[in-house]
């Protein structure tokens, strides 16, 4: 049984040998047909995978029966080197040199084709392609008789704009060489993304390295990027990929066609990366190409299916063949649809008793290249890459294959189907490999998240506040407290409560501003409001008592001057109501809103174009600015002129009367620190969290700095133990119990003092005899003697029989004795008198020193120097500035004269 059916297997091969030797024997007429390739070269070699397809097409057409029996194929061809001047060059020797060609089948390159399908058709010969995916060779009227089988590139860009819709990509980018053909893919793709939503956010070209534009593309945050060139041009664009870290999970690349396995690889280019940097950066790289297989197996005219032919394919050509091997599918059916239309054709052509064949035709045979063209057109067969057709343009009508290279190998996960009339996008082998898991993002995607702010920040800033507040507090607790004695009366206890509450409204609007929680509209407008309002307060306050000392030391006229606190509340209100009313108006201009501004400092999520920016909320309205300099020129003036009236009073040194000098500091305190801190909040620029605690650390600074110059001399004063201290705390300890002035002595040995039963003074019960207790008298009292004291600050008084001789070295006293006697002092310092209201009155006159004793006697002196004082019997008092002094103990104490009360 075996042995029969390896008979009958061995007659029927017998049998076909004899037949293909008959049909071999047969004299065939030769059918030329011409061809270019790109066998060498450094743009594109791809004619040594092409060139070995052809001929295995060649074979199998003369092979098949029924196909062009009469016919035999003859393939001529040139190569080209994928240069277009070396292609044209070689088209027109192939015409003038016999034998005369029928068919051209060029090109690969894109370039190629569209020089030489201009004229080639003036021969009136059919030019079918390879590749040549340029969108121009679609327009008819340039390149009437010219067909492809590969996908024109906007065909190319369908199935990109079909990818970028898959995977939500809004943005993207495009760099390409400058060349013509991507040029046109380039103006295809913007038109049809138009009813799109789309957008190509860069557009690069360069000529040689891409340094700069690839810089631009990472600028603007692109990452889906589609890039047009060669094969030595694509490798530079990968280069600048790698070196700028444009590569992996967060990017997609798109490069126009198929380059072949291993095309990154350099080849002896002026590249600054290695292969494997190379390899690194094109991983996961897309193309959107031609349908170069089959991927069903059926089989087509040469009864093969597309693995069938693979097989084949491999046995005849070297293992060096196989780097463009994409291609080869393409040459083998270019080779078909030459034969298949030219057999149509010649069947079509004897129906119609045509009176030449086709191996009769002339250059000059229009009716013959006709023919060919409309068979050519007509093309249906199922080939090694697929289903081959063409449209009214000559471009195919086939599918395209979405290729992803993975591991350094394309892998086919996808198939683009236009005429397709669902989904158009079949996933092949699994899909898409992504090197993140999922699909990069079109852009950086910035998740702003509000960040409260941090407890290492919030809890310094609320600290130093609430002490500021409650420094505020307990200093006007003191203020009250102490309202009636002499220390704080003198210096206007009215007027420092209204600058202490300044003060604590002022570190108030901290709270506004170092909030734990989102700020609110509300807590906006408080903030501004609450620091507005204490600071005209506080400064306000400080103003005031400032112009008042100025306004008595600036007097030139020998009159009483008396400026009352309620004088100085209304110039504190007015200010305040100026500033008010800006804000009011602000705010029914434009009232502030929070808005919501992202920090300097991004953290990255992940590396998928994820990132976290802190935000923070500020307090911001349209026309703030206008609003803003308007309340910082009000201030700016008042710090100014503030500045000028505590330069010109410097010199008032009556501490113990009124503190005009502190006034002094606290105002260059308060006209430094604003300077600083607007300086550095304007040189921050954006750093809203560094702008806070700077502006929260000097208002808090600011604020205590002037409560504490004002008010521990205050304390020191009152609550003090030294000598002055003392005899403030004590003064109404050492009265009597009538309120008659007490007499009182400095014990030396228990530093105390104490009531003088040891040496009364003759006084009389009418007069008064008043003192500074700044410093230590020495008086010594009889009727004809001396009396020298020495201080920096005293008033030396002799009295006797009712005379008065007053005298005052540098800050002299002005008193008023009796009904009509009267001894006044230096105007340059003169020293106030303070009411029970607190009221300041303060007399001037002139230098030098004149006293009027109960005899209209006069004593005139210098101040500068010692003055001389003559009582009613002639007797001098003389008071000397240097800490020298002619004195007469009194056994171990030391009297000191100071005011008493009537």
């Amino acid at each position: 049984m075996c042995a029969s059916i390896v008979l009958q297997l061995l007659v029927a091969f017998t049998f076909t040998v004899a037949i293909r030797k008959t049909n071999a024997s047969k004299t065939k007429k030769d059918l030329n047909i011409m061809g270019l390739l790109p066998m060498t070269g450094t743009i594109w070699p791809g004619g040594n995978s092409c060139l070995p397809a052809v001929e295995m097409a060649i074979e199998d057409v003369h092979a098949t029966d029924g196909l062009l029996d009469d016919y035999r194929l003859n393939y001529i061809w040139l190569d080209t080197k994928c240069d277009p001047s070396l292609a044209v060059d070689a088209m027109y020797k192939l015409l003038h040199t016999p034998p005369t060609k029928l068919l051209f089948l060029c090109c690969v390159c894109s370039h190629e084709s569209v020089f030489t399908a201009q004229a080639s058709h003036l021969w009136n010969i059919n030019q079918i392609a390879y590749g040549s995916s340029a969108s121009k060779l679609s327009n008819r009227t340039l390149f009437p008789r010219f067909f492809r089988l590969a996908i024109p590139d906007t065909t190319t860009n369908q199935a990109r704009i079909k990818l970028f819709s898959r995977f939500n990509w809004e943005r993207i980018g495009l760099i390409d060489q400058a060349h013509v053909l991507y040029k046109s893919i380039t103006d295809d793709l913007k038109r049809r993304l138009k009813d799109t939503n789309i957008t190509i956010v860069s557009k690069e070209i360069f000529e040689n390295k891409p340094v700069t534009q690839m810089a631009n593309l990472k600028n603007q945050d692109v990452r889906v990027i589609l890039a047009g060139s060669y094969m030595n041009q694509g490798r530079q664009i990968l280069c600048e990929a790698y070196k700028l870290g444009m590569y992996g999970r967060s990017y997609a690349w798109f490069f126009p066609k198929a380059f072949g396995v291993g095309w990154w690889e350099p080849q002896g280019e002026n590249l600054d990366c290695t292969e494997n940097e190379l390899l690194k950066a094109a991983e996961g790289h897309f193309l959107t190409t031609y349908n170069y297989r089959n991927h069903i197996e059926e089989r087509g005219p040469a009864n093969l299916t597309a693995s069938e032919w693979e097989v084949l394919l491999a046995a005849r050509r070297n293992h060096s063949d196989t780097a463009y091997a994409l291609i080869s599918p393409l040459c083998y059916d270019a080779v078909w649809v030459a034969a298949l239309a030219l057999d149509r054709a010649d069947k079509k052509m004897k129906q119609m008793n045509h009176p030449k064949t086709l191996d009769q035709f002339e250059y000059h045979d229009v009716d013959i290249a006709n023919i060919i063209t409309s068979e050519i057109g007509n093309t249906n067969f199922t080939g090694i890459m697929g289903h081959v057709a063409f449209g009214g343009d000559g471009d195919p009508l086939a599918s395209l294959r979405i290729m992803q290279m993975n591991d350094g190998l394309y892998r086919w996960v996808g198939t683009y189907n236009p005429m397709a009339t669902g989904e158009k996008i079949q996933w092949e082998n699994g899909g898409i490999r992504w090197a993140g898991k999922k699909p990069p993002r079109d852009r950086t995607i910035v998740i702003q998240q509000y960040q409260l702010p941090l407890m290492s920040e919030y809890i310094p800033r609320i600290i130093l506040a609430s002490l500021g507040i409650i420094l505020g507090l307990a200093l006007l607790t003191f203020n009250t407290r102490f309202r009636k004695h002499k220390i704080i009366k003198m210096s206007s206890p009215n007027i420092n409560n209204v600058m202490l509450l300044g003060c604590i409204l002022t570190c108030s609007s901290v709270y506004m501003r170092a909030t734990i929680s989102t700020t609110t509209d509300v807590l906006c407008k408080m903030q501004t409001f609450l620091f507005t309002v204490g600071f005209s307060i506080m400064f306000g306050s400080l103003f005031s008592k400032m112009w008042r000392v100025n306004k008595i030391f600036s007097n030139k006229k020998l009159r009483r001057m008396k400026i009352k606190d309620s004088q100085l509340l209304v110039f504190v209100l007015l200010l305040l109501g100026i500033n008010v009313t800006i804000l009011v108006v602000w705010e029914v201009m434009d009232p502030q809103k929070v808005q919501y501004v992202g920090k300097d400092v991004q953290e990255s999520a992940d590396d998928n174009g994820i990132v976290i920016q802190p935000v923070t909320d500020i307090c911001v309205s349209r026309l703030s600015v206008y609003f803003t300099v308007t309340l910082y020129t009000i201030q700016g003036a008042l710090l100014s002129f503030g500045s000028f009236l505590a330069w010109s009073t410097r010199n008032v040194k009556v501490d113990e009367l009124n503190d005009s000098r502190l006034v002094g500091m606290c105002i260059y305190n308060v006209v430094i620190l604003s300077a600083i801190g607007l300086t550095l909040t304007m040189v921050m620029g954006n750093k809203w969290d560094a702008i806070d605690q700077v502006s929260d650390g000097f208002v808090v600074v600011g604020t205590s700095l002037t409560q504490l110059i004002l008010f521990i001399p205050k304390i020191v004063a009152v609550m003090g133990r030294d000598n002055v201290g003392q005899m403030m705390l004590h003064l109404e300890s050492i009265l009597d119990t009538k309120g008659e002035p007490a007499h009182f002595i400095h014990d030396v040995t228990t530093n105390k003092v104490v009531k003088n039963n040891h040496a009364p003074v003759n006084i009389d019960e009418r007069k008064t005899s008043m003192g500074v207790p700044s410093g230590l008298v020495h008086v010594i009292k009889g009727e004809g003697e001396t009396s020298r004291g020495v201080t920096t600050n005293v008033l030396l008084t002799t009295i006797d029989n009712g005379d008065s001789s007053r005298g005052a070295l540098i800050n002299p006293l002005t008193t008023m004795k009796g009904e009509e006697e009267t001894s006044k002092g230096d105007p340059t310092n003169p020293v106030p008198t303070i009411n029970d209201e607190g009221d300041s009155s303060r007399e001037v006159l002139i230098n030098p020193l004149t006293i009027i004793n109960s005899e209209k006697e006069t004593s005139k002196g210098d101040p500068a120097n010692p003055v001389l004082t003559t009582n009613g019997e002639g007797n001098t008092s003389r008071a000397v500035l240097e800490n020298t002094s002619d004195q007469r103990p009194s056994e171990n104490y030391e009297i000191t004269p100071v005011e008493t009360c009537v």
